[in-house]
């Protein structure tokens, strides 16, 4: 993006969007000034759309990044700025433990005052769909905010954000079938933090290497594995090696596709408590604001895909087809909305859904539901299921559309 090569600064801003499990509440900015880039330094702020579904409803839509600076007008402006707004992302999702894509550009424009002429991109990015269909988390921005900071000034920043980036990543790959790739994500985190986790441990005893080793009663060569085994997964045995085996398997390319599912919901779930606790540890926070980010309801990781619901009954009817004409398949075409939505004092908001199914089905069969509407299907250790038309309750079912904390 540029306007000409003189040379000169010119002020530019650039605004990205994510999908994301986490949303700012309303009037809630992350603000991170004076961020480094290889041309200049950038200011930083991010919030959450909102979007309105009808009178007085509003839900949370997408989180947004603004980037704002002054650089020469190179070409590579748009760039360097989405670049500094990604190195946000997945801090943000350490702290809400919840999943927050990786940001796309929308605007990107010349705001140099007074200038004639001044450059102006848009990417026409999806609009938020008409009805949420995933829990979402509120961002506590205090303590985010000191998550950033205590990051920033850490000696051994470099590895703890590499570990921070595949915890992010297997926050991305949260959902059925994919339980194998994130658990090799988050084995891969540990690896990145194993060597500052023993610098820490031997710094706090104040120990050397062979003292610490002698200690746990284990060979200088053997510290390394036994910390992992028994500090970083707290001694759970089974977790770690089957994290070790994620991570092989992922380096080999899953030698058969069924390796790719092949781990259970269970493991990657402790794997990912594990890190994350070991990484907030690292970190140095104040022990007040490190319990809260292990605490309900920090402590239960979010992915961002939808979810997904699940509509089980018998097609009745003695038809030879079951597809209605033109059709391959038989179908039934759902389409939900937002009857109601209060805020509760608390911050959750209560949502009412709608849900209207038009089956598309050939002449003389009609669809018998099994039960009244259909039911959220739930990962592992959910229950968040709610019938369409029904007011949802509970943490999982107050956050479809706004999110709780």
């Amino acid at each position: 993006m540029t306007d000409d090569e003189s040379g000169s600064l010119r002020s530019y801003v650039v605004v990205l969007r994510s999908s994301s499990a986490a949303f700012f509440a309303p009037g809630d900015f992350l603000r991170v000034p004076a961020v480094p880039t290889a041309i200049g330094p950038v200011d930083m702020r991010l919030g959450t759309r909102y979007c309105d579904r009808g009178p007085g409803v509003q839900v949370p839509g997408d989180v947004w990044v603004e980037v704002r600076g002054s650089a020469p007008p190179y070409r590579v402006v748009t760039q360097v700025f989405a670049s500094a707004a990604f190195g946000l992302i997945p801090p943000i999702a350490l702290s809400a433990n919840a999943a927050v894509e990786e940001p796309e550009v929308e605007i990107a424009y010349d705001n140099t005052p007074h200038a004639a002429e001044r450059a102006f991109l848009q990417n026409l990015l999806p609009q938020e769909p008409s009805a949420p269909g995933r829990v979402s988390r509120r961002v506590d921005v205090s303590l985010t905010g000191a998550l950033l900071q205590a990051l920033a000034v850490h000696p051994e920043r470099g590895r703890i954000r590499r570990a921070i980036g595949q915890y992010w990543e297997a926050l991305c790959c949260w959902r059925p079938g994919r339980e194998s790739l994130a658990l090799a994500h988050l084995s891969m985190g540990m690896e990145a933090v194993l060597k500052t986790f023993q610098q820490s441990l031997c710094r706090k005893e104040g120990k050397t290497g062979p003292e610490l080793a002698a200690a746990l009663g284990v060979r200088l060569g053997d510290l390394g594995p036994a910390l992992r085994r028994s500090r970083l997964f707290q001694n759970d045995k089974e977790c770690c090696q089957k994290a070790l085996k994620a991570r092989d398997s992922l380096a080999q390319g899953f030698p058969t596709f069924g390796q790719g599912r092949s781990f259970s919901p269970d493991v990657r779930d402790r794997a990912a408590r594990y890190l994350r606790a070991a990484i907030l540890e690292l970190l140095d926070l104040e022990e007040k604001a490190r319990a809260v980010l292990l605490s309900p309801p920090f402590d239960r990781p979010l992915g961002s895909k939808p979810e997904v619901k699940c509509l089980r009954g018998r097609l009745v009817g003695a038809a030879g087809e079951l597809a209605a004409a033109g059709q391959e398949h038989p179908f039934m075409n759902c389409r939900a909305t937002i009857g109601a939505i209060s805020q509760l004092e608390s911050g959750e908001c209560h949502i009412q859904f709608e849900e209207h199914i038009t089956p598309s089905l050939a002449e003389g069969v009609s669809f018998q539901p099994e039960s009244p509407a259909p039911q959220a299907q739930p990962e592992a250790g959910r229950t968040d299921e709610h019938p369409a038309g029904s007011e949802s309750t509970g943490e999982a079912q107050q956050a479809k559309a706004a999110g709780v904390k």
